[in-house]
């Protein structure tokens, strides 16, 4: 666990490369498949420690494929240093906002901190993706483990969540994996384009994979499963209909994720793509999936006791963000006092 204004990146726990499979594949192969293992997370092969995988921090490089980005990010509600996007988090009055989603985990802690409570998670997930791939957290006897810093990473712990983004231990594909390790239920309903969905409750259990060249390490990820087990870490269900995702609510502390590339998803994180339709376009179908989804969660009741929002470079143009933020700030408000606490 780090203090809230420790090193933005230290690296003192590393991962051993097999040192077999680096002389049959070579450096140039080894270092290709470490990184597209590690995905979003940028990695450094050490060959002076003995061949070592050590982690740098989220890669931004899917940032390039907004053209508009640059010229669009001052237009949040909040200053954003230039140099740091990835880091880029701000507690709102309505929301929460943060660029690159990881940092919803962070903030999730946050809520959660703010009482003392064993009450089960509800993550209700509107996004174009499950963000549920493995994490780089390593697993041990069932605790993950932060390489940046060598020790327990604890989902509940705001601090470790800070550690372990800004080395890219947890990174945007991987972030709700890592919040299902919380000692609470967690219970995702993942609000999605997927429109044959069947709405099946699925049971979410820890999960380990390996890396060929990294034989020693079992990194921490999560199964779904059909049926109800033992020592299971929370549910998931999925689906593009809102009314029925949310008549199999849960009960528990709610929290809302909006991923923007769930209303506008331009370019999906790939480089040179252009959207099939017009702005006004996008954003017409915008509106009308933003009504419905607060239509839904005010005709349920449910006080939400947070609302976080990452804008997601590269996949929702910036040229979007301040349109959407405008209109998301305006439906929370009204929410909010349908069901003040």
């Amino acid at each position: 666990m780090t203090e809230e204004g420790g090193s933005a990146l230290a690296v003192s726990s590393t991962f051993a490369i097999d040192r077999e499979a680096f002389a049959v594949l070579g450096e140039k192969l080894v270092r290709q498949q470490l990184q597209a293992f590690a995905r979003s997370t940028r990695v450094e092969v050490d060959l002076e420690n003995g061949a070592r995988l050590l982690l740098r921090g989220t890669d931004l490089t899917h940032h390039t494929a907004d053209p508009y980005l640059r010229d669009n990010v001052h237009m949040l509600p909040v200053e954003v240093n230039d140099d740091d996007y990835a880091n880029f988090h701000a507690h709102l009055a309505e929301y929460d906002l943060c660029m690159e989603d990881s940092w919803t985990g962070y903030f999730a802690a946050q809520c959660l901190a703010d009482r003392s409570t064993h009450e089960p998670l509800v993550f209700i997930h509107l996004d174009d993706h499950t963000d549920m791939m493995s994490t780089l957290l390593s697993l041990t006897s069932d605790d993950p483990k932060d390489p940046s810093i060598g020790e327990r990473f604890d989902p509940a712990v705001p601090a470790d969540w800070k550690s372990a983004i800004r080395s890219g231990a947890v990174g945007i594909g991987d972030f709700v994996t890592a919040l299902y390790y919380l000692k609470q239920p967690v219970h995702v309903l993942h609000l999605n384009h997927v429109a044959n969905s069947r709405y099946e409750r699925y049971h979410v259990v820890p999960h380990t994979i390996t890396h060929p060249l990294l034989p020693r390490v079992r990194f921490a990820a999560i199964d779904k499963r059909p049926r109800k087990l033992e020592g299971q870490l929370g549910t998931y269900i999925a689906g593009s209909s809102v009314k029925r995702l949310l008549n199999s609510l849960p009960k528990g502390r709610v929290i809302v994720h909006i991923d923007l590339d769930y209303f506008i998803n331009d370019y999906n994180g790939n480089i040179d793509t252009e959207p099939a339709i017009s702005a006004g376009e996008l954003r017409e179908h915008a509106s009308i999936l933003m009504m419905t989804f607060f239509d839904g969660i005010r005709s349920t009741g449910v006080n939400v006791d947070r609302w976080i929002i990452a804008t997601s470079p590269g996949f929702c143009s910036a040229r979007h963000w301040r349109w959407l933020l405008d209109n998301l700030s305006t439906h929370i408000r009204a929410t909010t006092q349908v069901f003040p606490d």
